[in-house]
């Protein structure tokens, strides 16, 4: 996979609208016990990352193993960042 590639997957996954509902909604709960928290962001990250894989392929896009696998990745490793930030952003506005 080549840097272009990424950084279309990447752009294209900030401006998903999924995105930002899903990763506000879950990481908004500060009183759930982390690891708990961390589990949900994962398999949310899953599905939407299974989701824009689905959609890429629908579109007539030629991916591979490895693409849908990096999409999911990407998609995992965004959902984790906004929640987290989230969360630590409420935690701070709490004390």
């Amino acid at each position: 996979m080549n840097w272009d590639i990424f950084v279309l997957m990447l752009s294209g996954s900030v401006r998903d609208p999924i995105f930002w509902i899903v990763g506000a909604i879950f990481g908004w709960d500060i009183e759930r016990p982390l690891e708990k928290s961390l589990g949900i962001w994962l398999i949310a990250g899953l599905i939407w990352g299974g989701i824009r894989a689905a959609i890429y392929l629908n579109l007539g896009e030629n991916l591979g193993v490895v693409e849908c696998g990096a999409i999911m990745i990407l998609c995992v490793g965004l959902m984790c960042i906004l929640a987290i930030s989230i969360r630590f952003a409420r935690v701070i506005y709490h004390r």
